[in-house]
């Protein structure tokens, strides 16, 4: 019997040696050679990942010791560093990257058919709309995570991310921390990375390498995401779960007639017709709850807001303004140019400012509080195709169309700050990981009096359309390739 005590008492030991240690068994002091590490955006970041690593760095100061030395303060005394708002810095420091910073562009093959739509969702990228195949993206590694099969009878229209359907977290981020020391327990490498591919949090530090390593890992917490793509098939509603599964709205003859666009906040799907009507869909009892006529002609593009209202471009030239809770549009936006219809529209929920894009190149800025035209600007000479901007950002948003140049422009004043293109070289690497080749660009800004004919047009395909992340953004080409286009300070 006391052998067998023994030997249990030992298995058990071993059992808790090989035990993952625990992030809070690192002190203050360790944490702060680890952070010193990284550069002041990692930093922001880190102080979002779990309440502990967000003390550590408001205590020793090293937000403020970090904007000190990349003179983001502007200065230089010894007074007591002042509080740094983390959003408001964020959202700085990403204008300063796309407007200044370095441009590297990822390109690859996501689809064997041609496609045009791309919507991006925490570190997840969703393509389709063109090909019998929606795909799911990551793009930390470029590696397809799922594959959405179309029914062959019907093409696919539009499509949206269900956001809503997201198992809330533990801790703010899941972060996987190696440190890596050699045969002094000096620290030479610090690595921190996402623990599945859908993490927001993925940077690393590269350091000399000494000779001989060893490998400490720690992790801290994991969620799920738990992901609904909800998409409009010829005349039907349908949403996919992640496993692959497709669910179909009950077919109703004359539900929807012919619907152009598509987009979805929990729980409604708007569908916008070529009738000038949007139809309004309850995604829980899978019934067309409600029919606005918003226009006399062509519904070509949808933007949702949060709290509920609705807007609608069409062909026509205007948008329209409309609550589900009345059977007609609130108000309606008219354009001092009468040219060109409407052919996208996106929503600020931080600003209040509606922005939408032309068929002639012009941008209109509304501000829906006054239902009033703030400004109008010819951005390109021809078609715009998509505007996007980051959901916090009141400053900057983006353009492309049909010309294929990449535009920033001044959210409050319409004028346009930076221009942008690929550079002509070419290099490819495999990822390993994913098998995915992956031709590598420069990317280079132009100026605004450049003759865009002609600049060739192999380093500006046409966009058509644009998802927008931090210091980055994607665009679809209407063909076989998404591009990744990465911006960083020189």
């Amino acid at each position: 019997m006391g052998i067998t005590e023994t030997a249990g008492e030992s298995s058990a030991r071993k059992t808790r040696r090989r035990a993952p240690t625990s992030i809070e068994s690192l002190d203050a002091d360790i944490l702060c050679m680890i952070f010193s590490f990284l550069d002041l955006f990692d930093l922001v970041h880190c102080t979002v990942v779990c309440n502990s690593w967000h003390a550590v760095i408001k205590k020793l100061k090293l937000l403020q010791s970090s904007c000190r030395k990349m003179h983001q303060l502007g200065s230089t005394s010894l007074e007591q560093p002042r509080e740094i708002d983390v959003e408001d810095f964020a959202m700085k420091h990403h204008k300063m990257a796309l407007l200044r910073g370095r441009i590297e562009i990822e390109r690859w093959e996501a689809h064997s058919h041609r496609f045009s739509q791309c919507r991006m969702k925490k570190g997840l990228l969703l393509t389709g709309v063109g090909d019998k195949v929606m795909r799911l993206w990551s793009l930390d590694s470029y590696k397809c995570m799922e594959e959405y099969s179309l029914p062959d009878a019907a093409s696919l229209v539009d499509f949206d991310f269900d956001e809503s359907k997201v198992k809330p977290p533990q801790v703010h981020s899941c972060v996987k921390l190696t440190l890596v020391m050699d045969e002094n327990c000096s620290l030479v490498e610090v690595e921190m990375r996402g623990f599945n591919e859908q993490c927001v949090i993925c940077f690393h530090v590269d350091v000399c390498l000494a000779r001989s390593l060893e490998l400490v890992t720690f992790v801290t917490g994991c969620f799920e995401y738990k992901y609904f793509i909800v998409g409009l098939v010829g005349t039907r509603i349908s949403i996919w779960r992640r496993n692959g599964q497709r669910s179909i709205f009950p077919s109703r003859e004359g539900t929807i007639p012919k619907g152009l666009c598509m987009r979805y906040i929990d729980p409604e799907a708007v569908v916008g017709c070529e009738d000038g009507t949007a139809r309004i869909f309850d995604m829980y009892s899978k019934t067309c709850s409600q029919i606005i006529r918003t226009h006399g002609g062509p519904i070509t593009c949808l933007s949702l807001s949060d709290n509920q209202l609705f807007l609608s471009g069409s062909s026509l030239g205007r948008v329209t303004v409309s609550d589900p809770l009345l059977d007609q549009p609130v108000a309606t936006l008219k354009s001092t140019i009468t040219a060109g219809g409407i052919q996208t529209i996106c929503f600020n929920q931080g600003s209040n400012l509606a922005f939408s894009g032309t068929t002639a190149g012009y941008v209109s800025c509304w501000d829906l509080r006054k239902m009033r035209r703030v400004w109008e600007n010819r951005v390109s000479p021809n078609v715009v195709y998509s505007i996007q901007q980051l959901k916090n950002d009141t400053s900057v948003m983006v353009a492309g169309g049909i010309d294929g140049v990449l535009r920033f422009v001044d959210q409050k004043r319409g004028r346009v700050l930076s221009s942008c293109i690929m550079d002509d070289k070419v290099s490819t690497v495999l990822r390993r990981q994913s098998q995915v080749v992956v031709e590598k660009r420069r990317g280079k800004r132009v100026s605004q009096d450049v003759e865009i004919d002609k600049i060739e047009r192999k380093t500006r395909p046409q966009i058509s359309c644009i998802a927008m992340g931090m210091k980055k953004v994607v665009t679809a080409h209407s063909g076989k390739f998404i591009s990744v286009w990465k911006f960083s300070h020189s």
